[in-house]
């Protein structure tokens, strides 16, 4: 166990003497006490790979129960807890690897189902925690692979959906949980890998997006949960297997960057959510894998660390949260793989610092004055002070935003350039620019209107690509109103 100091890395036990491996796996949390698979014993007297807690103290680290009894292993897999119960799958050495469940004791450790009598086993998989209920994959030798759930009682284990009708597998995947509704891979015999969703029920069980249309499909994987949007890696033919997004919709499942430009793929692994931050390792042709950070827009895509120069990588893994410290698995290079730690990292920008830009032929400021966070639109110190705004027709103003509730929205209030108030008026009309920022990125966005509190109905929307600055062109021949307030949806 570490506490994230060199003097607080300590073991806890030796479960297994003379120099062997427990090899522990699947650690899981369930109610403050360590639940793990692990082989234990010495070269006379080996036990098979079982189930074990701990507490974190030598007395309080053993074996839950051999399910699996003797030298043979059960070896449980796919440990998840769910309000408070363990559910794993495991092989009994009669009923073959099916769905088990646990309370943390060893009488109220049992088999939920064999949903495939006989030895062979259902194989569960891909375990996830919907609303309270187990969705995983499984066979039940007749339908294939495919997705099932369960309550924890035998007559509430089912089969959600046959997506590959028959004995094939539609082989879900990388099932995860975005706002109530269940995202994951599957192939249903026709358009390849493609991301589905499900609410649990059959006629709820549909295909979200063809991402790469055809038989190929998209391959997707690494579904993770980001603050609301299902981040995951896919193919596209133009890209190679690059960095997406989904908010659940077809219109909303989008690329998020080409990491590696261009037809080869950075294939972004080893997803992990910290702190409303998206890390992973991804690989391009100049630092090879490292670790990446990433919120749900491109300009937030970015390399954190070169830790192994040049084109072999440090090839980061096992990502794991302590506080505010990010920890995982790394290799420099010359001290072979080992534990590294990114303290306090600073998250992913939900959205960049704000902008403002005023005047004829005006650019961005650089990012020493950029503003900070906040609803109120700030004036760049980079405007030039010889335009005059009353000769003016026209005033370009390139802005940012930041994220409340789904919606974004800027405050004009008070603001003042020349001693004129800079505000926006109903029926103002927004046109687009590329004008990127100075480090290089053009940040996104999809949307307009201005208006005097307008509801969300009356939003005009205008989608443009995602490689655009919103760039609001602001006509004075009417008078300005510093009241006003500028609205934009995100439409994906």
């Amino acid at each position: 166990k570490s506490n994230g100091t060199s003097a607080g890395t300590v073991l806890v036990k030796n479960l297994r003497t003379g120099g062997l491996n427990s090899n522990p796996t699947s650690l899981t949390n369930v109610n403050g006490i360590l639940m793990f698979a692990a082989q234990e014993g010495n070269f006379i007297n080996t036990g098979g790979n079982e189930l074990f807690r701990s507490d974190g103290t030598i007395a309080g680290t053993t074996q839950l129960i051999d399910i699996q009894p003797g030298t043979t292993s059960s070896s449980p897999q796919n440990l998840i807890n769910i309000r408070g119960t363990l559910y794993f799958s495991a092989n009994d050495g009669t009923n073959g690897r099916e769905l088990w469940k646990s309370n943390g004791t060893t009488a109220g450790t049992i088999l939920v189902k064999d949903a495939n009598p006989g030895i062979n086993g259902s194989d569960p998989a891909n375990l996830v925690n919907l609303n309270g209920v187990l969705f995983f994959s499984a066979n039940d030798g007749v339908s294939g692979v495919e997705l099932w759930k369960s309550t924890g009682i035998a007559s509430n284990t089912l089969l959600v959906k046959d997506l590959n009708p028959g004995p094939n597998s539609s082989n879900p995947s990388s099932l995860a949980n975005l706002k109530g509704s269940l995202l994951f891979a599957a192939d249903n015999g026709t358009i390849g890998v493609e991301l589905w969703t499900s609410n649990g029920a059959a006629v709820g069980t549909t295909l979200v997006k063809d991402i790469n249309p055809g038989a190929g499909g998209s391959n997707l994987a690494n579904l993770t949960n980001l603050n609301g949007t299902m981040m995951f890696s896919a193919f596209e033919p133009s890209t190679g297997i690059e960095l997406h997004r989904s908010n659940g919709s077809t219109v909303g499942t989008v690329l998020v960057k080409d990491i590696q430009l261009g037809v080869t793929s950075s294939i972004p692994q080893n997803f992990f959510n910290h702190n409303s931050t998206l890390y992973f390792s991804a690989a391009n042709a100049t630092n090879g894998r490292e670790v990446y950070s990433s919120g749900i827009f491109s300009f937030t895509t970015l390399l954190l660390s070169d830790l192994a120069p040049g084109v072999g990588g440090s090839n980061p893994a096992e990502f794991a949260s302590a506080g505010t410290s990010l920890f995982f698995s790394a290799t420099d290079g010359t001290n072979g793989r080992e534990l590294w730690v990114l303290a306090n990292p600073v998250p992913a920008l939900r959205a960049p610092n704000l902008i403002v830009s005023h005047g004829k032929n005006a650019m961005p400021p650089n990012s020493g004055n950029q503003t900070v966070f906040g609803s109120n639109l700030l004036q760049s110190p980079t405007t030039r002070a010889n335009n005059n705004l009353d000769s003016l027709n026209r005033e370009r103003f390139a802005a940012n935003w930041f994220e409340q509730e789904n919606r974004f929205r800027f405050n004009i209030a008070n603001q003042k350039f020349l001693n004129q108030e800079v505000g926006l008026r109903s029926n103002r009309r927004f046109s687009l620019t590329d004008q990127p920022f100075s480090d290089g990125y053009s940040p996104t966005q999809e949307f307009v209107k201005s208006g005097n509190h307008p509801s969300a109905s009356s939003i005009d929307k205008n989608l443009v690509s995602d490689s655009k600055l919103a760039t609001a062109t602001i006509d004075q021949s009417q008078p300005m109103n510093s009241v006003d307030q500028f609205f934009a949806n995100w439409f994906v």
